[in-house]
């Protein structure tokens, strides 16, 4: 017999301090609702000692109607036998707490429901950081779709990805079809190294935002994109808290204009040589004039020479008055063309145009 209760007595001990550690709200409850036992947590959502919860109910401990919203719980417990986990809404100290709360029967020999051990865990914060979450991946949709991004978030830990429809449309690959291999097979062969180590994130210090890519289009179309990547730490999307996110832009009319841009100046230049034109180009802000190289062959000056009005007028043979420089210096001003025949020995003749709000030209026509 002292050792039975001996026995009882250790029991009793250990599942004390089970019940004293866990870090969630556990209570013993009978078939009437009256509380037998109460764990520190516990207390603290009734907001009230052991000596005074243990024997009452939840009626007696917390407002009619989330003690009515529980009982009507506790009651579908009973009567189906079956263990239930709902979310729950408890007011403690003058604040909303949402509990996570698992309800189990406890079973006599014949099957009767004798009791029940609740076990509570707050959520709250969980579920804010959700709604956060939530409300950031709605921007961050937004903000893609209006800008035209095309976005992936890559779990390295399982391989999970999430694509926005952009990205689908770019790469032509259905989202249940995407993989990083579906992605990487899709661009030109010398591109896929860098564009794997962007989606892993393993790309480092190389300025990925400045490097065009290639997308294999099929037929004579050339598609090319700009994509960039971070690492970002979550500590609760996978077990090493890591997503890696990938933005990727289409730049194909833009590089195309800018390849189109290189040829018309190379066609200038091939024509500036074949009629014996020059040009130069101010720059509005420092008023520096940069000539062309048919110019600077004419006038023998370096190649890539960025001169002042006075210089200019100097270098050039033969020699071009301020007036005509000066008029130049009135176009990227105005924006209005200005057409004029120098008056020096050898006739030049002398025209300026605008040609954007950064740079003026005006030419400079050999004898």
């Amino acid at each position: 017999m002292t050792q039975r209760t001996s026995a009882l007595r250790f029991t009793t001990m250990q599942l004390r301090a089970i019940m004293d550690n866990v870090p969630d709200a556990l209570s013993l409850t009978d078939a009437e609702g009256r509380f037998l036992l109460v764990n520190p947590m516990a207390c603290s959502l009734l907001q009230s000692e052991p000596e005074f919860i243990v024997g009452r109910t939840i009626g007696e401990l917390l407002d009619p109607e989330t003690a009515q919203r529980i009982r009507s719980t506790v009651a579908e417990v009973i009567t189906s036998g079956e263990a239930s986990t709902t979310e729950e809404l408890l007011a403690v100290a003058g604040q909303e707490r949402v509990l996570l709360t698992t309800r189990t029967p406890l079973k006599d020999e014949s099957g009767t429901v004798i009791g029940l051990v609740t076990l509570s865990r707050d959520i709250t914060e969980r579920n804010l950081a959700e709604m956060e979450l939530r409300v950031e991946r709605e921007r961050l949709t937004l903000a893609a779709d209006v800008s035209g991004l095309a976005v992936l978030d890559y779990h390295p830990c399982n391989g999970s990805l999430i694509s926005n429809d952009e990205l689908q449309r770019f790469f032509k690959i259905p989202s249940d079809e995407i993989t990083l291999d579906r992605l990487v097979a899709a661009v030109h062969p010398d591109d896929r190294a860098l564009f794997r180590a962007i989606l892993e994130g393993t790309a480092g210090d190389i300025p990925t935002e400045q490097t065009n890519l290639r997308l294999l289009a099929g037929g004579d179309r050339q598609c090319w994109f700009t994509a960039a990547s971070r690492v970002i730490s979550t500590g609760s999307y996978d077990e090493d808290g890591t997503r890696v996110l990938t933005v990727i832009y289409d730049v194909t009319e833009t590089n195309n204009a800018a390849i189109a841009l290189r040829q018309s100046y190379a066609s200038l230049q091939r024509a500036e040589r074949l009629a014996r034109v020059g040009s130069w180009t101010i720059d509005p802000e420092t008023e520096m004039l940069y000539l062309s190289d048919t110019l600077c062959e004419m006038n023998q000056i370096p190649n890539g020479s960025a001169l002042s009005v006075a210089d200019l007028a100097q270098a050039t043979t033969p020699r071009i008055s301020h007036v005509s420089i000066a008029r130049s210096a009135t176009v990227w001003k105005t924006a209005r063309p200005i057409w004029s025949m120098s008056s020096i020995s050898h006739p030049t003749a002398a025209v300026s145009a605008p040609r954007s709000a950064a740079s003026r030209s005006m030419t400079q026509t050999a004898s």
